[in-house]
């Protein structure tokens, strides 16, 4: 059962940013056992994901005439291509080439420098690779470290980039047209950054603990803490903790009472003929809505009313014969409110979001519908997961299968699927297959190959 925590409002959803609202759920709706209460029979889950957001830049510079600048230049002289980077200019690049080399020990090849004008913090880590580009395609110069850590001001060099006379050997190969073109590819990396991972997402990590099978292993859920991502009409970013007696939370930039009056105000359009502009009929029932939130909240309402010509917009109704009246009503209660009363009914919603193309309530009845996998659900979840397109809830079929299938395989729950959906079978176990070789595989280094030829070792300031 939701919990009341805003008055009236229940379980209040909004779209936008991933974070929501912590709740504690109870699976005592599936006859989990009631052990005395003690350290020993609770479980505390949480998850963390750490990751890396990178930025790619890429630089054509075309020398043209590059022969003449050869022949003009001294050893030292050197071109600059324009600053590349960023579109605000918090990352400022630039080239420099040096037609002749930049000393007299590399008089024989070209020089490449690639200095760093301007970035956001004082050290920059990054990958670079410069290449030359010729009528058979790119051409690499070969770098022995091309991972590197830089302080704003530095310059990576390849002070041997390309042998001259190659490059006057074959004219035809690396200049037509007399132009040169030399490109530089850059990845940053930004600082790591770490968010909380909800225990649905968690995939294999903690699935024999969480599959729920309380003849087996019973765990109260009671004590699990996990993150639900709602989605509705607004969009804030709510933070909180929920208990029985107390709720805190905090936001940014944003009045959070305001936006959940305005919630609950466009709440209470439910069922309200005021304004509305279209009728839903199903199976005699009629239901009075509103074009602008059906649209905004639902792709299939979205694309129906995009083009005013069609039959259900001349008629100003739609006719949904093939739903159950409790069933569209409790869709329409959720684009209206974000709120889900017929929580015994998840499969039917999960058919009908699906059907209408509702990810936000897909997304939201997917997640109730994971933590009930267990070996006596798992069959026939599987079947509605494949039937409903539910890849998140399939999958974690799938990883239950994998690790009780020496039961599930024998049960009456598969020889049903064997019957109804045999490619869902052959899929099936094909997974189970491949999971369970990924966790038993020993993972081995293989020394890298190189067929290029190293030139001298770049430098770094």
């Amino acid at each position: 059962m939701e919990r009341n925590i805003f008055g009236n409002i229940r379980d209040l959803s909004f779209e936008g940013d991933e974070d929501s609202l912590e709740r504690d759920h109870s699976h005592q709706q599936q006859g989990i056992p009631e052990p005395e209460e003690s350290p020993s029979n609770r479980l505390h889950v949480s998850g963390t994901a750490t990751e890396m957001e990178t930025l790619r830049f890429v630089h054509r510079w075309v020398v043209k005439q590059f022969p003449v600048y050869q022949e003009l230049y001294s050893t030292g002289d050197f071109l600059e291509s324009n600053y590349f980077g960023s579109a605000d200019g918090s990352y400022k690049f630039r080239l420099k080439l040096f037609p002749k080399g930049k000393d007299d020990d590399c008089h024989s090849f070209l020089s490449l420098y690639l200095t760093i004008r301007n970035c956001p913090t004082n050290r920059i880590k990054f990958k670079v690779n410069f290449y030359v580009e010729t009528t058979e395609g790119t051409k690499a110069c070969s770098l022995n470290r091309n991972m590197v850590t830089i302080h704003k001001g530095g310059i990576v060099t390849a002070s041997k980039f390309y042998a001259i006379d190659e490059i006057r050997e074959k004219p035809s190969l690396f200049l037509p047209d007399d132009a040169l073109t030399i490109c530089a590819e850059l990845l940053v990396f930004k600082d790591p950054t770490s968010r909380r991972v909800g225990i649905d997402q968690m995939g294999d990590a903690f699935g024999d603990e969480l599959d729920g099978d309380s003849m087996y292993n019973p765990i109260r859920f009671d004590s699990i803490s996990y993150l639900v991502n709602f989605s509705s009409p607004l969009s804030t970013k709510l933070k909180g903790s929920v208990d029985d007696t107390d709720v805190k939370l905090s936001t940014t930039q944003t009045n959070l009472l305001d936006k959940l009056e305005v919630c609950r105000d466009v709440g209470k359009l439910f069922m309200n003929d005021d304004l509305a502009d279209f009728t839903i009929k199903c199976n005699g029932a009629s239901y009075r809505v509103h074009k602008a939130i059906l649209s905004t909240r639902c792709t299939y309402f979205a694309t129906m009313f995009s083009d005013e010509t069609n039959k259900e917009c001349v008629l100003g109704e739609v006719t949904l014969a093939d739903f159950d009246n409790d069933i569209l009503k409790a869709v329409l209660r959720f684009i209206y409110t974000g709120e889900v009363l017929e929580e015994s009914r998840n499969i039917e919603l999960l058919g009908a979001a699906d059907r209408l193309q509702l990810d936000s309530l897909k997304s939201y009845v997917e997640k109730w519908l994971v933590l009930d996998v267990s070996q006596s659900t798992v069959c026939s979840y599987l079947l509605y997961a494949d039937m409903y397109n539910a890849e998140r809830l399939k999958k974690r079929c799938i990883n239950c299968i994998g690790r009780y299938q020496s039961k599930i395989l024998q049960s009456e729950g598969w020889d049903e699927i064997e019957t109804k959906n045999p490619t869902l079978a052959s899929q099936t176990l094909k997974a189970v297959v491949m999971r369970n070789h990924r966790t038993q595989a020993t993972v081995r280094a293989a020394p890298m190959e190189n067929n290029v030829i190293q030139t001298k070792r770049p430098r770094f300031s």
